[in-house]
């Protein structure tokens, strides 16, 4: 007795073979100008800040000014994970493809909040500082200055944002 075989496909790209990673190349460099369309429009719709990305500003805002105000770069660290500005920047990279201006200064404003979001965190932590007998600050120096970690922190932060971008799990797709 034997059983049907069926062909497999991974759901990663990778660990497609050669031949099948030249085929999927083709059919997208093949795809029609509405299957682009739908492509660039499925993105867009994921590059668009929501009311969850400003949520998430307002308490990675929070969460910042209670690091800057315990002197905690675990906190500050936190806080970075926390924030989603990463999402209207992509946007703003994916603008000129969707030859959009109106989509550009969506995601400029938004990052203009979030900025200020930001902005008025780092305000309210110095006026509570004025308040509290708050000892010198020892961690905040070090993480605000340039060294080759903080640059490998940021490219890592950037190679992260794209990869979670493009490797969603409703991943928008051309065929």
């Amino acid at each position: 007795m034997s059983l049907p075989t069926s062909e497999t496909i991974p759901d990663d790209f990778n660990a497609l073979s050669p031949a099948q990673k030249r085929r999927i190349r083709y059919a997208i460099k093949r795809a029609s100008e509405t299957e682009v369309q739908v492509f660039l429009t499925e993105l867009k719709r994921r590059a668009t800040p929501s009311f969850e990305f400003f949520l998430l500003s307002v308490l990675g805002s929070l969460i910042s000014a209670v690091a800057i105000l315990l002197d905690s770069s675990l906190l500050l660290f936190a806080a970075a994970i926390a924030s989603p500005f990463l999402v209207p920047i992509t946007g703003l990279a994916l603008s000129p493809a969707l030859k959009s201006i109106s989509f550009f200064l969506k995601s400029l404003i938004s990052i203009v909040i979030c900025a200020a979001v930001y902005f008025v965190g780092g305000i309210l932590a110095g006026l509570i500082s004025r308040l509290l007998p708050i000892k010198t600050l020892t961690q905040l120096p070090l993480i605000t200055s340039s060294n080759w970690i903080s640059w490998l922190v940021l490219i890592a932060a950037a190679i992260l944002c794209a990869f979670f971008f493009v490797r969603h799990e409703n991943n928008p797709r051309l065929i």
